[in-house]
């Protein structure tokens, strides 16, 4: 399993090394994550695009962000999901 601070300085220094697969199966252990930074949720949503909001949007049950003040934890501050997730 890649840690997300690897994650995250992969994204940074090689991004065309990081696979997209890679990045879902990530993604889909997110719940277990404590923190994620507000700059590697921006990376990943310009990474992976649309398949992000997939992603969640499978997970969380959940098809129309508009309506779910639905929030991940970020190091700063909690952000809305929904302002990420726009393809």
């Amino acid at each position: 399993t890649i840690k997300w601070k690897v994650l995250e300085r992969q994204l940074f220094i090689f991004p065309e090394k990081v696979k997209q697969e890679q990045l879902l199966e990530e993604l889909k252990k997110a719940e277990k994550v404590t923190a994620i930074s507000d700059a590697l949720i921006v990376q990943l949503k310009k990474t992976i695009g649309c398949m992000y909001q997939e992603v969640f949007c499978s997970k969380l049950g959940v098809n129309d962000f508009s309506k779910y003040p639905i929030k991940i934890k970020a190091n700063v501050d909690v952000v809305p999901l929904k302002n990420l997730l726009v393809c």
